[in-house]
């Protein structure tokens, strides 16, 4: 009906379109839905951790080292429970690290170590675990020495590691 109350006989052309814009918007929603949680999991995510440790006599340390990721403030710290973990030689493995982030977007990991014993990081890897999806390995052979200790001439207290979004779900 036209504003005058008379019926023009033109149908609303609203009305006629509305399933046509329906289902292109829909499929719109879609294509956005998937191409913005590529690469993440609705499920929990977890980092999981493995070092090595240099197997020289002094390689190995008690000090308590830790993981930052994109420089945040929050520190995760890398303990085996019950395991004398980070001696020389040794291969250690961590328990699953809560992720509050998509993997993808993790850009850089800091590892920082605490204490005065200093520690040779011969190689740590990362890996992403989300429901039954995984993220391919990254492996860092850093080879280096981490130590909060004034008089250890090469070591740093913290080594980060560009990461770069390599962690994304497969």
């Amino acid at each position: 009906m036209a504003a005058s109350g008379r019926d023009t006989g033109k149908r609303n052309s609203l009305a006629t379109a509305t399933p046509l814009a329906f289902d292109g918007l829909m499929k719109v929603l879609l294509f956005l839905l998937v191409t913005s949680t590529a690469g993440f999991c609705a499920e929990p995510c977890e980092l999981l951790v493995e070092t090595v440790t240099g197997k020289g006599k002094n390689d190995g340390t008690d000090a308590g080292v830790h993981l930052r990721i994109n420089d945040l403030e929050t520190r995760y710290s890398l303990d085996a429970p019950k395991h004398n973990d980070r001696q020389a030689g040794a291969k250690d493995s961590y328990p699953g690290i809560p992720l509050d982030i998509e993997p993808g977007k993790i850009k850089t990991i800091v590892v920082e170590i605490d204490g005065q014993d200093a520690w040779f990081m011969k190689s740590i890897v990362f890996r992403v675990v989300c429901g039954g999806r995984s993220s391919k390995e990254l492996v860092f052979n850093k080879r280096d020495w981490l130590s909060t200790a004034k008089e250890t001439v090469y070591a740093r207290d913290s080594i980060k590691l560009q990461i770069d979004g390599k962690l994304a779900l497969d």
